[in-house]
């Protein structure tokens, strides 16, 4: 109980200081080579060719954030890597709290009754919705650790929580991985994407996995694609090293699928602007149709909608 009290004090700080701990010693443009390997950047982790704009942490991996200043207005603080609505309960307004295990500003709670499920356990001292408060609360074997910024069950709050084949605590979420960073893999290999440890590439006869065929030989990682003619025709184009379905509305050639949705597939729209044809303006499932409602039937010889068509009653 003593811990507990303890931790209510210091709730607000905890936030703040341990975020700010975690990436004061990610994203440096120059990271420590802690293994000996000019591949093995402490704070790169680019293998895949997926980039990792804003930096590396060890302790969180790739980051989009390193200060508030990275962040857009709807989300302005950096807390562990990530953009979030608060840090602590001052930055809430009136009546509301900072609940840490998502860092956002919500009703404060006097009751366990008041807490969402992935938060359960009301601190009514501070208003604030938690998943834990010690280890004793965190009751799945494979969880069994509380951890003291985001105050949610997991497999770990630091390394020493975790076992040899995956000797890495990823604060973000909790769980134990082979690797965050291509610091921690041995000399001649990268952290994946996967968190795992790959080695890496002077050749394309290097990569051996049939979904990243092509070296890139400027990071010594293999990846799907370097240009167009990687790619097969099911995803013709190469953006950011991954091969797409499509990137720009341009790419999609079909007419009745011309708008490009999440560069994964082209489809016919995905909201009405999209649906030039007149006789079909409305966008209702991905497909341009003449109605989904009566009101869309101007026509008063054809007042009614059915199966999203115009008739008469």
């Amino acid at each position: 109980m003593a811990n507990v009290r303890l931790w209510k004090s210091w709730l607000v700080a905890c936030v703040t200081v341990a975020a700010t701990a975690v990436l004061a010693s990610a994203c440096s443009s120059d990271g420590d080579n802690t293994s000996g390997s000019s591949n093995n950047n402490e704070n790169t982790c680019t293998f895949g060719g997926e980039k990792c704009a804003a930096g590396c942490s060890p302790t969180l991996g790739c980051v989009e954030c390193s200060a508030d200043e990275m962040c857009p207005a709807s989300a302005p603080f950096c807390v562990l890597g990530r953009c979030e609505a608060c840090q602590t309960t001052a930055q809430c307004g009136t009546g509301k709290a900072c609940f840490p295990h998502k860092f956002t500003c919500e009703p404060v709670c006097a009751a366990n009754g008041d807490c969402p499920g992935e938060a359960p356990i009301c601190d009514p001292s501070t208003g604030v919705c938690l998943g834990c408060l010690s280890n004793t609360d965190c009751t799945d074997a494979k969880k069994p650790i509380c951890d003291p910024t985001r105050r949610q069950c997991g497999a770990c709050a630091e390394n020493a929580d975790c076992g040899a084949g995956q000797p890495v605590c990823d604060l973000q979420k909790g769980e134990c991985k082979e690797c965050l960073v291509d610091g921690h893999c041995p000399p001649g290999s990268l952290c994946g994407t996967d968190a795992k440890c790959h080695s890496a590439c002077t050749s394309n006869a290097d990569c051996k996995d049939a979904g990243k065929p092509v070296c890139n030989v400027a990071e010594n990682s293999c990846v799907e694609c370097l240009a167009n003619a990687d790619c097969g025709a099911a995803a013709p184009i190469c953006d950011g090293n991954n091969c797409r379905v499509c990137v720009t509305n341009g790419d999609c050639t079909n007419p009745q699928t011309p708008v490009c949705k999440d560069k994964n597939e082209c489809v016919g729209c995905l909201g009405n602007a999209d649906c030039k044809d007149p006789l079909s303006p409305i966008c209702k499932g991905e497909v341009c149709v003449q109605c989904d409602k009566d009101e869309h039937c101007t026509d008063p010889a054809k007042p009614k909608c059915e199966n999203q068509v115009c008739v008469a009653p």
